[in-house]
């Protein structure tokens, strides 16, 4: 099996993922769409551009791979633990050979233990202590709290996990019981420290992204559950659409968020990257995950109402434009022959060996 390259074409980089699950809904037309999960989500402007220009490739594939004149990879894979065999294998392959967006080495990095490590320390930034471990007995929880000196309370969740499944929040002694009832056992999970950001206005969470050198704002939600999503009652987008206007507008104005994205960006070394923040009274920021995993792109059809329309223009339509300009300025870099830094970073198998 042989991809032929050619000058400036290039690869688009996915894989299966380690568990083997896609999940599968039917859209509009009444056919099957597949639901990956954990990916970087390009816009179709975004793709129709790197359809042109390059081959769009899944790991691992059916038989050994022969390529020949690759200019650049687009690296969709956004999960260290869902993807963890394909960043292996595009590491090793073109990890030091060929400019990748998003390169599998920074992304290795993202893993909530190795971010929360990597991101401490920026000011205006709380990052809650998060420690990884195996659970295979039913004291291993207990374990990893008392080994990683938690205090009460603390978020449980599964490795692979950024849609909040199986996550369970333990308050006190008598809660442990609760990670019982989840897919638990034989599996690698994480503990992360549990900062209360509630407020007067309730929970707030900042969802903003870091675009090859561009900070954009995706959404601000509110609600009075500290899992802040449309399950838990957050309030409708339309409705709180007029304070997250003022918000937005007084984040921009103060300049502390945009300082945090850059740290996050420049640290990371990530070409496109998000992260979920929540907000405090006071105004600082505390991170809950920083990933390409998020999801920053939403269907045009989901701007249907006048409302909608005006956030789209405000803030979603923005977002799109960054990603795009994220894309745009890595084909740019590699037409003039640059490659970004993340190559310098350790290799995939040795991050992985060193944080199992």
């Amino acid at each position: 099996m042989t991809i032929q390259g050619g000058k400036g074409r290039g690869l688009v980089f996915e894989s299966v993922p380690e568990n083997g699950h896609v999940r599968v809904r039917i859209d509009e037309s009444g056919k099957p769409k597949y639901l990956w999960p954990n990916r970087t989500l390009l816009s179709d402007e975004a793709l129709d551009k790197l359809r042109k220009r390059g081959t769009f490739f899944f790991y691992p594939p059916p038989r050994p791979v022969e390529q020949r004149g690759l200019s650049w990879i687009v690296n969709i894979c956004a999960d260290a633990d869902e993807y963890r065999g394909g960043l292996l294998g595009l590491d090793a392959a073109f990890g030091t050979a060929l400019p990748i967006f998003n390169h599998p080495r920074a992304v290795a990095m993202t893993r909530r233990d190795l971010s929360a490590a990597r991101l401490d320390g920026i000011e205006g930034l709380i990052v809650p202590r998060c420690r990884r471990f195996m659970a295979d007995e039913t004291d291993s929880f207990q374990k990893a709290f008392k080994e990683g000196e938690f205090r009460y309370p603390v978020l449980v969740r599964p490795a692979a996990s950024q849609t909040g499944r199986d996550l369970v929040r333990i308050d006190t002694p008598f809660d442990w019981p609760k990670v019982y009832q989840t897919h638990w056992y034989g599996k690698p999970h994480f503990m992360t420290q549990f900062h209360d950001t509630y407020g007067p206005e309730g929970f707030l969470k900042l969802r903003a992204g870091w675009f090859g050198g561009r900070m954009q704002i995706h959404s601000i939600k509110q609600s009075q559950h500290w899992r802040v999503n449309h399950e838990t009652g957050e309030t409708p987008p339309d409705i709180f659409a007029p304070r997250e206007a003022e918000l937005v507008d007084k984040l921009l104005a103060e300049g502390v968020l945009a300082s945090v994205m850059e740290q996050i960006g420049s640290l990371s070394g990530m070409d496109l990257i998000g992260a979920d923040l929540g907000i405090l009274p006071d105004g600082r920021l505390v991170l809950f995950e920083a990933n390409a995993a998020m999801t920053m792109i939403q269907p045009l059809s989901y701007f249907k109402t006048t409302i909608a329309k005006d956030r789209f223009r405000r803030l979603h339509g923005p977002v799109r434009e960054a990603v795009n300009a994220a894309v745009d300025d890595f084909l740019a870099q590699v037409a003039k022959g640059e490659r970004g830094p993340s190559a310098t970073l350790p290799s995939v198998a040795e991050t992985f060996d060193r944080a199992p």
